[in-house]
């Protein structure tokens, strides 16, 4: 049997600083869809998005990023 999927919108703000003796926070905003199991909770979707963003954008250097904003919502179950 096929777990529910479930759709989960987000906005994400992440904030980075160049270099270690910077105050220049860098700010980046991405949003979209992700889907999940129905079972998934929200600390999860948002690990499995940090390091999805940090894959597709290695020249932002999100792995060491701050969360500046987040909004992670489930919405109905997809069909």
């Amino acid at each position: 049997m096929t777990p529910e999927l479930t759709v989960w919108h987000y906005i994400l703000t992440l904030g980075t600083y160049p270099d270690e003796y910077s105050t220049d926070l860098r700010m980046s905003t991405f949003s979209g869809t992700l889907l999940a199991t129905a079972e998934t909770g929200r600390s999860e979707v948002y690990e499995q998005l940090r390091t999805a963003l940090t894959a597709e954008h290695p020249a932002l250097g999100l792995a060491n990023a701050v969360v500046v904003h987040s909004d992670i919502q489930p919405n109905t179950p997809w069909k």
